[in-house]
């Protein structure tokens, strides 16, 4: 979809190329996020995970994702310093 707007795009496969705990960390502070926020509560990995994110710190669930990146939402773009996450084709048509 952004290929087709010809807009540049940088790409990272988390599966090949694994967040750190201190990049994903890093990441979600720049986005203004946490990490419940891109939690990704409708994947199979997580339904399969024997916790509930609302007893889990914020260091835990970093943690739990960095292990299993199916546990972040996908995609994860970031736009101009704002992220927009899953794929929401109203905001991703909204961009030139």
């Amino acid at each position: 979809m952004l290929a087709h707007k010809k807009i540049k795009i940088e790409t990272r496969d988390f599966f090949k190329q694994p967040f750190t705990p201190d990049e994903l960390r890093a990441l979600l502070r720049d986005l203004n996020l946490r990490a419940h926020d891109v939690l990704a509560i409708k994947s199979r990995a997580f339904r399969a995970a024997p916790f509930q994110p609302a007893t889990k710190s914020e260091t835990e669930i970093i943690a739990l994702m960095v292990r299993e990146p199916r546990l972040i939402r996908r995609p994860l773009i970031v736009l101009d310093g704002k992220p927009v996450i899953g794929f929401d084709r109203a905001k991703l048509n909204k961009i030139k």
